[in-house]
């Protein structure tokens, strides 16, 4: 593991501790739930990375509403090869997030976690679909919200929507400005992006060095 990412895990193990005290004393505190589930999601991706099967939770999402499993004994098997002692994080993350919303169902971070989660339960793409809808209809300005309606939308192959609802996203959360400049600017040309994202002068900075990183550097001289 990464130096990072081991302080990472350090404060996630924490974090995770305080939360279970607190919520000892108000199990049903939605934020707090809110904030355990988090917790656990990101704890899982991190697992992930080194594991002997490294899928990222939405290609282990996309594949189990794509094998349409007889039954959800027959999904947990899958599971439990697929992502073995990790699935314990993933059934923590949404018994945590569902407690959230039933206490707190304006939360539209939620709504997200479940729309990633709920094929654990047995779900089907339609509930998936659902869970992202609820989300925009309680949380429109949210930008974890908008960025979820976009991946829903590029899974469909409506790209101009995907983008659209990225481009909202962009603006509205600097965590996801960031993921956005990381998972995109590759494949995006500098011009593009800039004429596309309108990025901040703090955005700028982020985009340039990352193109620099990626080696692109006539796209970093455009950001310049």
């Amino acid at each position: 593991a990464m130096p990072e990412e081991s302080v990472e895990r350090e404060l996630l193990m924490e974090m995770a501790n305080h939360l279970k005290q607190a919520l000892r004393h108000d199990p049903d505190d939605p934020r707090m739930n809110l904030r355990f589930s988090a917790a656990c999601l990101r704890r899982f991706e991190l697992e992930q990375r080194h594991a002997t099967n490294p899928m990222a939770l939405q290609q282990i999402r996309e594949a189990a509403l794509a094998s349409q499993f007889a039954s959800k004994k027959d999904q947990d098997a899958w599971l439990d090869v697929a992502v073995g002692e990790n699935k314990k994080l993933l059934d923590l993350a949404l018994a945590h997030c569902q407690r959230a919303l039933r206490a707190g169902p304006l939360q539209g971070d939620g709504y997200v976690y479940l729309a990633d989660l709920s094929f654990l339960e047995g779900s089907n793409v339609d509930a998936k679909n659902a869970y992202v809808n609820q989300a925009y209809r309680v949380r429109p300005h949210n930008g974890v919200v908008a960025f979820a309606m976009g991946q829903e939308r590029a899974l469909v192959g409506d790209l101009e929507g995907a983008l659209k609802r990225w481009r909202e996203a962009f603006h509205q959360d600097p965590k996801i400005q960031s993921l956005i400049i990381e998972q995109f600017s590759v494949s995006i040309p500098g011009k593009s992006f800039l004429e596309y994202f309108q990025p901040d002068i703090g955005a700028l900075h982020v985009l340039q060095r990352n193109y620099q990183r990626n080696g692109l550097n006539a796209d970093a001289q455009e950001v310049a």
